[in-house]
């Protein structure tokens, strides 16, 4: 199991695939954060380490970030079901509404009568 989030003594890190090297937590960007999202989106089995309660030994900044993309990495994982059901149905939605006959019937003769019209004009 990959872990995206890597705490150790010198400091934190993170991964963005399974064979990728670990990289320091500051340098992260918003394609990696992006990689990592769509991980947690497409259900793949990954861990994080823990961040520590109080921990002076190491680097402020990156505890901050560690911290951070911890929080909403966990949040993104306890709600990725429902964030999904959500957007299957607005596309359900929207399937639903162009593929309704009447509404394919006035655009397509909304599009004839408007090359009518240019033809004539």
């Amino acid at each position: 199991m990959m872990k995206v989030l890597i705490l150790e003594e010198h400091g934190a890190s993170y991964r963005t695939s399974e064979d990728g090297a670990p990289h320091p937590i500051s340098d992260i960007s918003e394609e990696d954060i992006l990689a990592i999202v769509n991980l947690i989106l497409d259900g793949a089995e990954f861990k994080m380490d823990e961040p520590p309660e109080n921990d002076n030994a190491r680097n402020a900044a990156e505890l901050v970030i560690y911290r951070e993309l911890y929080k909403q990495f966990t949040d993104l994982v306890s709600k990725r079901d429902e964030k999904l059901k959500k957007i299957d149905d607005k596309f359900k939605d929207a399937e639903a509404f162009y593929n309704d006959e009447e509404l394919k019937n006035s655009l397509i003769n909304l599009g004839q009568n408007e090359v009518g019209e240019n033809e004539l004009g």
